[in-house]
């Protein structure tokens, strides 16, 4: 059957319950860190301001919501070749970029086109280069690369795209 029941003996298993999800989700969140979340993320209620340590009830959304911003892969930039370098030999050319924070891989884009947007497709890697090869002579190739935290999300660097230009062979 089913009752409706209330008070601290039924609130203490849906938040053990909410905690024990967030850390299968980012099993590296500390103790402190997944306090911290859990109480930073409530829907407010004046009859509980005082009453209860959060001064609220958990609103498991924007804990998870919370969390996930928390882990955005940090920044980072592209190093070689540099944005609008001209003689890169076809056969051969490397792509390298920094490191960032909060990564599990690493993904690039190389086309063609000068739009902003990978009209071809993402390739992971979990290093910080990419050897590409069988490219095009005398052509303009457009190249981005985006850090891919463990929950899925990408920031790219920058936004920005760099360009190079292979020679004519």
């Amino acid at each position: 059957g089913y009752a409706s029941l209330n008070g601290t003996s039924m609130a203490t298993p849906h938040v053990a319950g909410a905690a024990a999800l967030l850390l299968a989700s980012q099993p590296q969140l500390t103790v402190d860190a997944l306090k911290t979340l859990l109480l930073a993320n409530v829907t407010k209620l004046a009859q509980w301001n005082g009453v209860v340590a959060s001064g609220g009830r958990l609103d498991v959304q924007l804990l998870f919501l919370a969390a996930l911003q928390a882990q955005l892969p940090g920044a980072f930039s592209k190093t070689t070749p540099a944005s609008g370098a001209t003689g890169q030999n076809p056969a051969s050319v490397g792509l390298t970029w920094g490191a960032s924070t909060n990564v599990s891989t690493y993904e690039y884009c190389v086309d063609t086109s000068n739009n902003n947007t990978c009209d071809t497709s993402w390739t992971s890697t979990a290093s910080l280069s990419a050897t590409l090869s069988g490219l095009t002579s005398s052509t303009t190739y457009y190249w981005q690369v985006r850090a891919v935290n463990a929950a899925g999300t990408t920031l790219a660097n920058g936004g920005t795209w760099w360009r190079f230009t292979t020679v004519n062979r």
